[in-house]
């Protein structure tokens, strides 16, 4: 049996457009993959990210967690998420990250 830790975006919209900073979400995801892996967590599930720079401080966060990892992300119907990217750039954003 393999168990998914799922967690979801931060629910903030990163700088320039918003507050929050890289560091800080990297941050976030980091403490909640501490948190799952301590749990019992095999691989993490990061869902509904809809901003590349949010997918990158997940993505390491979860190299600092070791953990291995997989993700979603959410897209309206007009094929791009709420930031404006399509997706095959989230697709091409994915396959540059670690793990």
């Amino acid at each position: 049996m393999i168990v998914a830790g799922s967690m979801g975006p931060t629910g903030e919209i990163m700088e320039p457009l918003g507050t929050l900073t890289f560091e800080t979400a990297v941050e976030m995801f980091h403490e909640q993959a501490e948190g799952l892996k301590a749990g019992g967590a095999d691989v993490l599930w990061v869902e509904t990210i809809s901003e590349p720079e949010e997918f990158r401080a997940a993505a390491e966060a979860f190299v600092l967690a070791q953990m291995p990892w997989c993700g979603t992300m959410s897209f309206d119907t007009a094929g791009r998420t709420m930031m404006g990217v399509t997706a095959p750039a989230m697709v091409e954003l994915v396959d540059s990250l670690p793990n």
